[in-house]
């Protein structure tokens, strides 16, 4: 009675069934596998990544001007210098590139004193260094460029210093508080008039 199976027919169902285990097996192992690669590869594209906005972080950090931090390309559409500079009142910074062996592009504020345009820095900052007695430099003001001369002033410091203050201590009242008093900010401030190079 009963379903009787030849011993050879058993043998056979039981190689068959043993290899659709070792198939499933395969398969299982060969999908890991795949995963596995799929995984790697992404890991590798994203260091990859990563490593690319590092780099690109650090050249924007180190080329370009950002905040009080100096770069060295500045930009900008090159202008004729005007005979009469616009009103900057409004201006609250320029970008300004001084010479040395790398030139150096500062982001400063600028003040406007009977037309003439003026910047102001501690004379420990390396700008004020590298322009020293008188030097060529290069100021963007909005989207133009101008190419001048940086020159020590020596009469009218303290008109200057104090248009200078008043113009920022509205908006920047901390910074301007810091600020020596104006006996002592010809020690401690170097001054600079822009003039066109053909002047």
């Amino acid at each position: 009675q009963g379903f009787l199976m030849c011993p050879g027919l058993r043998v056979g169902m039981q190689d068959w069934v043993g290899n659709l285990g070792v198939s499933r097996d395969n398969g299982k192992r060969a999908r890991s596998l795949t995963i596995g690669n799929q995984r790697r590869v992404a890991m590798k594209r994203l260091k990859r990544l990563m490593t690319v906005l590092f780099a690109t972080a650090l050249i924007l950090v180190f080329v370009t001007p950002i905040g009080p931090l100096p770069g060295f390309f500045i930009g900008g559409k090159s202008t004729p210098t005007p005979a009469v500079w616009a009103d900057t009142s409004q201006v609250d910074e320029i970008s300004l590139r001084v010479p040395g062996v790398l030139p150096r592009v500062v982001i400063i504020w600028v003040v406007q004193v009977e037309g003439q345009l003026y910047v102001v820095g501690s004379k420990d900052s390396g700008w004020v260094k590298r322009i020293g007695q008188g030097a060529p430099v290069e100021m963007r003001l909005k989207d133009r460029r101008y190419s001048l001369n940086a020159t020590p002033v020596t009469t009218g410091f303290t008109a200057i210093i104090e248009a200078y203050t008043d113009k920022y201590r509205p908006d920047y009242p901390d910074i301007v508080a810091g600020f020596p008093s104006v006996d002592e900010s010809q020690d401690a401030f170097g001054v600079f008039r822009l003039d066109s190079r053909s002047s």
